[in-house]
C-alpha cells in the first residue's frame, strides 16, 4: 500500500488471520528483493498459517500488525530463540514494515509496542538479529534502550555476498521485580 499521509495513522493491534496474506506479502516481498531476512524461498499460505498457530498458542509469541486504514502496512513479533528450559524468559524480536511506509514511525511504533507487551509477560531478555548493514533497524533498537550483546561474521550468504549479523539486547529487568507471572 502506497503512503498517504491523509489516511489515518496506523493502528498497532494484535493479528488475526485475516492479516496473514498481508504479512506474507511483507514478508515474501523482503525475501526476494532484501537481506533483512536470510530467507531464501519465499513462504507458502501453509506455512505461514502453521506460524501463526504455534504463535497464536503461546501469549509470550505476540504478533502485532500495523493497520492504516485497513490496510497492513507492517507487523512485529516475538520468537522463542531455543526450545531449551533455561530459555524461557528470553524472546527475539522480528520487525517488518512495507517500504512505502518505512521512515514513517511505522517500524518504532510496532517495536514500542512489542516492548511494552514484553513487560507484561515472564520475559528477561529481548534480542534483536539484524543483518549488520541494515543501518535503519540498528538505530531504531538502540534508540528503544537496545545494547550490543555481539556479532556473527560472515555468517550467511545471500545474493552472492557473505552477511553479517549484529545482535542487540534490551534487558526488561526480572520479571519478578515487575509483577509479571513466573514459572
Amino acid at each position: 500500500m502506497k503512503y498517504d499521509p491523509l489516511v489515518e495513522t496506523p493502528i498497532i493491534r494484535p493479528a488475526t488471520e485475516a492479516d496473514l496474506a498481508a504479512i506474507d506479502a511483507i514478508y515474501n516481498a523482503e525475501i526476494l528483493t532484501g537481506v533483512a531476512t536470510w530467507d531464501l524461498e519465499p513462504w507458502s499460505p501453509e506455512r505461514r498459517r502453521r506460524w501463526f498457530a504455534e504463535h497464536a498458542a503461546d501469549p509470550t509469541q505476540p504478533v502485532l500488525v500495523a493497520d492504516a486504514g485497513g490496510a497492513v502496512v507492517g507487523f512485529a513479533y516475538l520468537s522463542k530463540v531455543s526450545d531449551k528450559g533455561g530459555w524461557r524468559f528470553t524472546r527475539e524480536d522480528t520487525v517488518y514494515v512495507h517500504p512505502d511506509w518505512q521512515g514513517k514511525g511505522v517500524g518504532r511504533a510496532l517495536l514500542a509496542a512489542l516492548i511494552e507487551r514484553a513487560r507484561q509477560l515472564p520475559i528477561r531478555l529481548v534480542v534483536a538479529s539484524i543483518e549488520s548493514t541494515n543501518a535503519r533497524s540498528l538505530a531504531l533498537h538502540r534508540s528503544l534502550g537496545f545494547e550490543l550483546i555481539g556479532e556473527y561474521r560472515n555468517a550467511g550468504y545471500k545474493f552472492g555476498a557473505w552477511r553479517s549479523t549484529t545482535y542487540l539486547g534490551l534487558d526488561l529487568g526480572d520479571p519478578r521485580e515487575r509483577g509479571a507471572p513466573f514459572a
